[in-house]
């Protein structure tokens, strides 16, 4: 069990009077970073194929946590000597450096360590410390076989080291370098991905949902309320890309049945909210997220930004999952999936909201890869990739949004 603490108020602007009021976003402070969602390749990474290749939260996880490449930016103080391989006692070679948009990445090899950088968001070692913690949090609960931990950065004159004497300049997650190859995206490109370890995978996110389902804690969670009002918030982002990455029909075809569905469909929300169906999910389970091993499943990186994108229906989980796969040519291996978690959990009426889960999270990632469209410092040919990636993003949410049910 973790315990979390403060080493320190946060700055005043935050505002913030207790833990769990700790919900600020890239996305409503304006640094284009959308939670959960694509956060784009690292420098030294090719443009993959899929949203999902690119999809990752500014949070700690697996090292694929992507940004679109920004002008470069001087590293901080301890870069040089955090490359010591003698500060990695169990490393055997030389200590590997990557950096993505939110973080700065050290590889040992058995271990990595993640830094986040200074943004508006993480602007005090205080707030650093408090998301640090509470990723840890999180990552124990999906991936509790994996060994993690919240270590300090000390620095004792022109000295750096991991949790030793001296002055706490920095906080990095210490988490277990997991083996290539055995990722839930690179298995299906290896046709690896079978029935039975979908079937796994299906079990696995199951007792995840069953156990911590939210209660009594999270009520507005699951009322058609809330979901109003995340579509809201995305849509009004969207907007601003109608004519460029989404047509003005498009649009239209996508908001108009979702708008429709929630004003239709109170009882179905309620009716779940009842059921317990609201669930403290993980927020982006996407494909390159799931690492599974023999009968060992464990998902990386979940959302520990805003709860409210989090502590959702469980369809939203599922939601992430299935576009992903649909992206990437796996549509039946997407429908098996559904029917091993329906299986498992009997959860009869996830068809019937399934779809508008999916139109959300189609258009978030739209949004995201319009974004970047507009603030890479790549080349004109990714740039008009990401761009293509947008508007595949869109006709995902189309033909989902046709797929909301008219009546429930």
């Amino acid at each position: 069990m973790v315990s979390l603490w403060f080493g320190g108020r946060p700055a005043a602007q935050t505002s913030i009077r207790d833990f769990s009021s700790f919900e600020f976003s890239d996305y409503e402070t304006g640094t284009d970073e959308i939670e959960g969602q694509p956060t784009i390749a690292l420098q030294t990474i090719a443009l993959q194929r899929t949203a999902g290749d690119l999809a990752r939260h500014g949070g700690f996880g697996r090292n694929s946590n992507m940004g679109p490449p920004m002008a470069k930016m001087a590293y901080p103080e301890f870069h040089k000597a955090l490359l010591d391989q003698n500060l990695y006692p169990s490393s055997s070679r030389r200590i590997k450096f990557e950096e993505t948009r939110y973080s700065y990445l050290f590889k040992s090899g058995t271990q990595f360590y993640k830094i986040r950088k200074n943004s508006p968001i993480y602007s005090s070692l205080a707030v650093k410390e408090v998301f640090a913690l509470e990723a840890l949090r999180l990552s124990q609960r999906w991936a509790p076989e994996n060994d993690q931990a919240v270590v300090p950065i000390c620095k004792t004159g022109d000295s750096y080291v991991f949790s030793g004497d001296g002055e706490v300049i920095e906080y990095a997650l210490r988490m277990t370098q997991l083996a290539g190859n055995h990722w839930a995206s690179d298995l299906h490109r290896a046709g690896k991905l079978t029935p039975n370890t979908l079937g796994r995978l299906a079990r696995y996110l199951a007792t995840q949902h069953e156990t911590y389902a939210a209660g009594d804690k999270t009520q507005d969670a699951g009322r058609p309320e809330h979901l109003r009002e995340l579509f809201e918030e995305v849509s009004y982002q969207v907007k601003k890309y109608v004519g460029q990455t989404v047509s003005q029909p498009m649009f239209d075809m996508i908001i108009r049945p979702v708008e429709k569905f929630i004003d239709d469909s109170r009882k179905l929300f309620l009716r779940r909210q009842r059921r317990d169906r609201i669930v403290d999910g993980h927020g982006a389970f996407l494909p390159e997220h799931i690492f599974i091993m023999s009968k060992e499943v464990l998902a990386v990186s979940p959302l520990d930004g805003q709860q409210k994108y989090r502590i959702l229906d469980a369809a939203n989980d599922l939601a992430v999952f299935i576009n992903e796969m649909e992206l990437m040519g796996a549509a039946e291996n997407a429908e098996l999936f559904l029917k091993r978690y329906i299986s498992a959990t009997h959860d009869r009426e996830l068809p019937k909201i399934l779809p508008i889960y999916r139109t959300f999270q189609a258009m978030r990632s739209g949004l995201a890869f319009s974004e970047w469209s507009v603030t890479s410092s790549e080349s004109n040919k990714k740039i008009t990739e990401f761009s293509a990636k947008a508007h595949e993003c869109f006709n995902l949410a189309v033909k989902c949004a046709r797929d909301i049910p008219r009546s429930v």
